[in-house]
């Protein structure tokens, strides 16, 4: 069966809710440094982390499973612009710490209508190595989940194709535009067809497209 949304109680201010409809809950994260974030939960559901900047080692302590005295300590390690990350549905309750000296922002983007047992290992899908090339090309796909890197040239109208599938599209940020750009996530709408005008070279935009269970 198909996850439950996952907003059920409030996290801390570091999850700032953007975007939240029948198929997806997408939060921007912003962990300061070296900043201490307290114990919360996270539901189970499958989840994309795209991440937005050059951060750091960030600690995450999980509190203990039963029969165990000592929580479960794991560093996530470095994160590199553009990079993101597929995880399976599992419940968690952790606190974290960023260890690095610059912070860690990321997008949560939630898939609230894929099956809990989905996806059974992390995929993860690396940020690109300049040169960067104009273009769309296909980082991830199976049978419910695609995601695309659309790249644009400067100073141009960045023409988005329509597809039948609903996205999530997420610009991929300078540090000046993590800085100063509010709204750095779109849905869009199946078929709807998006045009954003970039002033910098190659732009980049990453697609997260939700493809219909078949029959």
């Amino acid at each position: 069966m198909a996850s439950p949304a996952s907003s059920q109680q409030p996290l801390p201010p570091n999850y700032k809710t953007v975007l939240d409809n029948a198929d997806v809950l997408v939060q921007r994260v912003h962990y300061g440094p070296h900043e201490f974030i307290p114990p919360h939960d996270h539901y189970a559901v499958v989840t994309v982390l795209v991440y937005l900047n050059d951060s750091g080692v960030v600690e995450l302590a999980h509190e203990p499973k039963p029969g165990d005295t000592e929580p479960d300590v794991v560093k996530r390690p470095p994160t590199h612009t553009g990079a993101f990350r597929i995880g399976p549905a599992a419940f968690e309750r952790h606190s974290v710490r960023n260890l690095g000296d610059v912070p860690s922002d990321f997008f949560r983007v939630e898939l609230k209508q894929l099956p809990l047992d989905w996806l059974k290992d992390q995929v993860r899908g690396p940020a690109p190595t300049p040169p960067l090339h104009d273009g769309v090309s296909t980082e991830y796909t199976d049978a419910r989940l695609r995601i695309d890197r659309i790249i644009c040239k400067a100073a141009t109208a960045c023409s988005i194709d329509a597809d039948p599938a609903p996205s999530v599209l997420i610009t991929i940020p300078t540090p000046d535009e993590l800085a100063k750009e509010p709204h750095l996530e779109r849905w869009v709408q199946p078929g709807e067809h998006v045009v954003i005008t970039t002033s910098r070279d190659h732009a980049q935009y990453l697609r997260i497209l939700l493809l219909p269970a078949k029959p």
